[in-house]
Formats: C-alpha cells, structure tokens, sequence
C-alpha cells in the first residue's frame, strides 16, 4: 500500500493534473466508454485529490508571499480550485475538463 501512495505521490508531483487530458484526443464519441470511466475513477481521480492536498499545502506555504506580492486569489484559483474543481466537479470519464 506504501508503494502505490509513493507511485501516485510521485506521478503527481511530475505530471500535474492534467497530463491525462492529452489521451482524451483519441477518444471521438460524445460518451466515454467504461473503460475511459474506469481509469478516471481509479487512477485520475485518485492523483487529483493526492494533487488537491498538496496544492492546499503549497498554497498555505506561499500564503505570506502572494499576499505580500498582491496575487492571492491567482495563487488559489491556480493551487487549490483548479485541482479540486478538475477532480470532484466534473463529469466521470471526461478528462478535458
């Protein structure tokens, strides 16, 4: 179990959020198929709330910085709404959010 925390930890770090929305391309049908649904619920999802946590934690860190810098809500919309809108609000099986 500690290995695939690391393994999402690590793909998270490297890839973003949003390095799955490039496969979506391929995919030309207005529904996504099971299979496209099965992945964003056991791999995407999974890597976008991993990537929630730690954008809250980097936003918290930056928090004296962007307000001395005057772009706080940039910061928010870019580190805590962005991942969390991309994981909890947007449809099963549709990656190009």
């Amino acid at each position: 179990m500690k290995k695939i925390i690391i393994f999402y930890i690590i793909i998270a770090l490297f890839s973003g959020t949003n390095f799955l929305v490039y496969a979506s391309d391929s995919f030309s049908d207005d529904k996504p198929s099971a299979e496209e649904m099965l992945v964003d619920v056991f791999l995407v999802r999974p890597i976008g709330i991993i990537t929630s946590v730690m954008g809250t934690g980097f936003f918290i860190v930056s928090l004296p910085f962007s307000f001395l810098g005057g772009n706080t809500v940039d910061v928010f919309n870019e580190l805590v709404a962005g991942p969390i809108t991309f994981t909890f609000k947007r449809p099963v099986g549709e990656l190009d959010y």
